[in-house]
C-alpha cells in the first residue's frame, strides 16, 4: 500500500538509492535523515493495534522533500529516466481506467470519461515534452504535477461510481439521516468506521467483540470518554451497556459477513425494521 500511495516519489527514490553506493548514501546526512525519519514513523505505527492510513501520512512529507532534492542535483541522464518513469505511470492510470470500463469485473467507469481522459493525458505529456525549458528538473516537477492530478480525477470518479463496492458507509449514513430522524446513536458492532463521522453528526459507538481492528490505542487517551464510544460486549457490563444503549433512538449496523453471531442476534432482537445494502445490514 505505501509504494502506492507515494507513487510517483517512491519510485525516483528507489531508483536514485539503487545507482548510490553506501558511501554515497552515508555522505549525505540531510537525504539520509528524511529517509530515516520516515522508516522510522512506518516502523513505529506498524506496532500499534489500531492501523489507520492516516498515522503514515506524515511520512510522504519527508519522502516529497527529499525527492525534490535528488531532483535539483538530478543529472541531465537521470532526469530523463525519471520522466520516462513518470510518463509511463501517467500514462498506466487512464488507460487501466478506460480498460476497466470495457470489462465486467463489477467495477463502474464512464467510457466517455476515460476517453477523454487518456487523450487528455497525452496531449498533456506531449505539449509538456515539447516545451523548452530553461531549467531541466522542472520538466521532471510538472510531469510529476500532472501525475497527482490524473491521480486526483480518476480517483474521484472511481470511488463516486463505486461507493457499494469499496465498504463504503455513504449509503447506510444517506439512509439514516433521510429516513430516520429521530435516531441519535448509530451502534456498529465489531467494525471500525473512521469515515462514518464525514457522513453524518449522529453519534457514532463502537462494539467491540473481539476484531482485531476495533482495539484502539487508549494508552495517550488523557480522559476516559473514549468508554462511551467503544464498548466491549465481551464482557456482561459491556452487554447490559449495549442493550440499554440500542433500547433508545439507536440503529445497529453490522457488516453482511458477520454471519449473524449470538451476541448480534441478541442485541438486534429490539429492533423490528432490517433493511439490507450490498455490504451493510442496519437495524432500526
Amino acid at each position: 500500500m505505501i509504494p502506492l500511495l507515494g507513487a510517483p516519489w517512491i519510485f525516483i527514490l528507489c531508483f536514485h538509492y539503487k545507482k548510490q553506493n553506501k558511501k554515497n548514501i552515508s555522505s549525505k546526512p540531510k537525504e539520509l535523515l528524511l529517509i530515516s525519519t520516515a522508516c522510522i514513523i512506518i516502523l513505529i505505527f506498524s506496532i500499534f493495534k489500531t492501523k489507520l492510513i492516516l498515522y503514515i501520512l506524515p511520512v510522504f512529507s519527508f519522502l516529497a522533500i527529499a525527492s525534490a532534492k535528488i531532483l535539483t542535483e538530478a543529472s541531465i541522464n537521470h532526469l530523463k529516466v525519471y520522466n520516462r518513469i513518470l510518463i509511463i505511470l501517467i500514462t498506466i492510470i487512464p488507460f487501466s481506467i478506460l480498460l476497466i470500463s470495457f470489462m465486467d469485473i463489477g467495477f463502474n467507469f464512464s467510457k466517455q470519461y476515460a476517453i477523454i481522459l487518456l487523450l487528455s493525458t497525452i496531449l498533456v505529456i506531449a505539449l509538456i515534452q515539447k516545451t523548452k525549458i530553461k531549467t531541466a528538473y522542472n520538466k521532471t516537477a510538472y510531469l510529476s504535477f500532472l501525475f497527482g492530478i490524473i491521480l486526483i480525477m480518476s480517483g474521484n470518479e472511481f470511488l463516486s461510481r463505486n461507493q457499494s463496492q469499496l465498504n463504503s458507509f455513504k449509503d447506510v449514513a444517506i439512509f439514516i439521516n433521510n429516513n430516520l430522524n429521530d435516531v441519535e446513536k448509530i451502534v456498529v458492532y465489531d467494525y471500525l468506521i473512521p469515515s462514518a463521522a464525514y457522513y453524518t453528526n449522529k453519534n457514532i459507538i463502537t462494539l467491540n467483540n473481539g476484531r482485531d481492528t476495533v482495539n484502539r490505542e487508549t494508552q495517550f487517551e488523557e480522559n476516559f470518554n473514549w468508554q462511551d464510544h467503544l464498548i466491549n460486549i465481551q464482557t456482561d457490563i459491556g452487554k447490559n451497556q449495549a442493550q440499554a444503549i440500542l433500547s433508545s433512538n439507536a440503529v445497529l449496523v453490522t457488516r453482511n459477513k458477520n454471519h449473524s453471531p449470538e451476541d448480534l442476534i441478541n442485541l438486534s432482537k429490539v429492533f423490528k425494521n432490517k433493511k439490507s445494502f450490498k455490504n451493510w445490514i442496519i437495524f432500526y
